[in-house]
C-alpha cells in the first residue's frame, strides 16, 4: 500500500513552519525586482479622488444664479470665480496627468519583445515615497487655492444681467474680490513652484545620488523633466506677471488667467503625448536589442561540430 504524504491529503494541516520560513526568507533575501504597479495605481487613483474633493469643495461655495430666461445660465460667466474654477481645473489636470505619466514611466514595468514584463526602471522605495510626499503637498496647496475664493458674496441675478448686457463694465470693483483673486494666483504660483521643485529634486536625486553614488544606472531620470521644468517656470512667470497688473476689474483678470492656464494644459498634453510615444519606441528598441543580444549569445554557445 502506497504511503501518502499528509500534506497532499485534503484537510490535512499545512506545514506552516516551513511556509513561514520560506516567506521570511523571500521577504528579506529575495533578489527579484520589486513590483510597484498596484501601489502606483492606488496612488494615482487617490490623488484623482482628492482632486475631485477639491473641485466639489470649490463648487459648494460657487453660487450660480438662477434666472427665469433660457439664457440665464450665461450670467454665470460674469462671475470671476467661475473663470477661476476653469483655471484651477486646467492646473490640476496638468498635474493629474503628469504624475500618472511620471509614476508609470519610473515604477511600472514595461514588456519585452515577447510580451514578458521587464523590471521597472526604478526599484527604490525611497524615491517612490518622495513622489508620494510631493503629491500630498500638491493636494494641500490645491485645497488652499480652492479656499482662497470661498465665502465671497456674489451679486444677485439682476446685477448679473446688467453685467452681461454691458460686459465692458462687467464685474465688481470690490477690493475684497480683487484681494481674493490675488490670493488665488499666489497659491497657484506656490503650486507651480512645487511642481518645478519636484522635477529638479527628482532629477538631482536620481542622476547625482542614485546613478553616480549608488551606481544604479536604471534609476536615471527621463529627459522629460526638462520640458516640465520649462513649462512650470514659464507658467509661474506668466501668472506672476498677471498678478502684478492689478486691474480694477477682477473678472477680466480671471478670464485671462483661465485662458493662459488652458493654453499651458494644451501644451502639456502635446508634450506628454510625444513623451509617451518616444518612451514606447525607446522601450521597443531596447527590448529588440536585448532579444538580439540574447540570441547572439545563445548562438555562440552552440558548437559548430556537435558530438
Amino acid at each position: 500500500m502506497a504511503v501518502t504524504d499528509s500534506s497532499q491529503v485534503v484537510g490535512a494541516p499545512a506545514n506552516t513552519d516551513a511556509d513561514m520560513s520560506a516567506y521570511f526568507h523571500h521577504f528579506f533575501c529575495s533578489k527579484s525586482p520589486l513590483d510597484f504597479e498596484k501601489i502606483v495605481t492606488a496612488v494615482v487613483g487617490t490623488f484623482t479622488v482628492f482632486t475631485g474633493f477639491v473641485f466639489s469643495s470649490y463648487l459648494k461655495d460657487l453660487p450660480l444664479a438662477e434666472g427665469s430666461g433660457w439664457l440665464a445660465w450665461m450670467t454665470w460667466f460674469c462671475q470671476w470665480r467661475l473663470w477661476a474654477l476653469f483655471a484651477l481645473m486646467a492646473l490640476l489636470l496638468r498635474y493629474i496627468m503628469g504624475s500618472a505619466v511620471h509614476l508609470n514611466f519610473m515604477y511600472v514595468p514595461s514588456k519585452d519583445a515577447d510580451g514578458r514584463p521587464l523590471p521597472s526602471r526604478s526599484q527604490s522605495v525611497g524615491l517612490l515615497f518622495k513622489d508620494l510626499g510631493f503629491l500630498v503637498l500638491f493636494g494641500v496647496v490645491a485645497m488652499s487655492i480652492a479656499s482662497a475664493v470661498s465665502h465671497t458674496p456674489d451679486p444677485g441675478p439682476e446685477e448679473l444681467w446688467g453685467r452681461l448686457q454691458n460686459l465692458a463694465n462687467a464685474a465688481s470693483s470690490d477690493a475684497a474680490d480683487a484681494a481674493r483673486l490675488d490670493t488665488f494666483m499666489y497659491h497657484a504660483m506656490l503650486f507651480l513652484g512645487a511642481g518645478f521643485l519636484w522635477s529638479v529634486i527628482d532629477c538631482f536625486l536620481r542622476g547625482a545620488v542614485w546613478v553616480k553614488w549608488f551606481k544604479r544606472k536604471t534609476e536615471g531620470p527621463g529627459y522629460f523633466w526638462v520640458i516640465w521644468c520649462v513649462l512650470d517656470a514659464s507658467q509661474l512667470l506668466v501668472t506672476f506677471a498677471i498678478s502684478r497688473q492689478h486691474p480694477a476689474n477682477p473678472l477680466w483678470t480671471a478670464i485671462i488667467l483661465a485662458v493662459v492656464f488652458a493654453a499651458f494644459l494644451f501644451l502639456d498634453i502635446v508634450a506628454m503625448s510625444r513623451n509617451v510615444r518616444a518612451t514606447t519606441e525607446a522601450d521597443e528598441q531596447r527590448a529588440k536589442a536585448a532579444a538580439l543580444a540574447a540570441a547572439a549569445q545563445a548562438a555562440r554557445r552552440v558548437p559548430l561540430f556537435p558530438a
